[in-house]
């Protein structure tokens, strides 16, 4: 799945998935059972990948294959 955005959508779902990691951060200190550490663990782990992503994705692009019916992007 490939999500075309403008550089602010980019900008502001970065934002979002960075303030909802952070979040994990009082969530854990409220967190009284291991099975919701646990799963607060398992949500920052998750969290913590898409930003990568994001992050990498948004990093230089090269249109490639314009001609074609499905574009693609090379990211250095």
């Amino acid at each position: 799945m490939q999500l075309e955005l403008s550089r602010e959508e980019w900008e502001e779902l970065r934002e979002l998935v960075r303030a909802a990691y952070a979040d994990t951060n009082s969530q854990m200190r409220r967190a009284h059972s291991h099975e919701y550490r646990q799963e607060i663990h398992d949500r920052r782990d998750m969290l913590a990948g898409l930003l990568k992503r994001l992050e990498l994705t948004d990093r230089k692009s090269t249109r490639l294959n314009s001609s074609h019916t499905v574009i693609s992007y090379a990211v250095f």
